[in-house]
C-alpha cells in the first residue's frame, strides 16, 4: 500500500484560552492559547484533544507532587484529630492526661447516675389538691411534700 501525499496548508488558531471554541476547528488544525500556553489538535470535527508539551507535563507533575505531599500532611492531621476526638468522646486513647474521667461518655454516666438518684429520692408524682366541702379544708395527696400553715401562711417543703 502506497502512502498518499496530500498537499495542504497547515492552519493554526491562536488567541486567549477564554475565546477558544473547539467546535470551530477543522480536521488537522492546531490551536494555541497565548495566555495559558495550552495546545489543542483537531482530529475531526467534534474530536479535539488537548496536547501536552514537555514543559506543561513537568509543571503538571510538580503540581501533583505538591498535592501528594499536602495529602499526606492532611492524612496525618486527620489521624491526630480523630484520636483527640475519640479521647474526648470516650477516652481510652492515651492522648490526654485524665481522659478516662474527662470525656463525654464519663459525663453522661455521671449525669445519668445523679438523675437516677434524684428520681429515687423524690417521688415525681404530681400532688393532688382538693377541698373537703364538709369541713372547708384544703387537702393534699401524692408526692413527697410537707405542708404547714404558720401565721396564716402556707409553707411547704420536700420530704425524703
Amino acid at each position: 500500500m502506497a502512502i498518499q501525499t496530500i498537499k495542504a496548508t497547515i492552519q493554526m488558531r491562536n488567541g486567549m484560552e477564554e475565546n477558544f471554541d473547539p467546535d470551530q476547528m477543522t480536521t488537522g488544525e492546531w490551536a494555541v492559547s497565548t495566555d495559558s500556553k495550552k495546545v489543542w489538535m483537531c482530529f475531526r470535527p467534534g474530536l479535539v484533544f488537548r496536547m501536552a508539551t514537555y514543559e506543561s507535563f513537568e509543571k503538571d507533575m510538580e503540581e501533583i507532587r505538591v498535592i501528594l505531599v499536602e495529602t499526606k500532611d492532611i492524612q496525618k492531621a486527620i489521624e491526630k484529630w480523630y484520636k483527640l476526638a475519640e479521647s474526648y468522646t470516650h477516652g481510652g486513647t492515651g492522648e490526654r492526661d485524665g481522659e478516662e474521667t474527662d470525656n463525654a461518655k464519663y459525663y453522661y454516666e455521671q449525669s445519668k447516675m445523679y438523675s437516677d438518684a434524684a428520681e429515687n429520692a423524690i417521688d415525681l408524682s404530681r400532688p393532688n389538691f382538693f377541698v373537703d366541702l364538709e369541713t372547708g379544708h384544703l387537702l393534699y395527696e401524692g408526692g413527697k411534700f410537707d405542708f404547714e400553715v404558720k401565721n396564716g401562711h402556707l409553707l411547704w417543703g420536700t420530704t425524703l
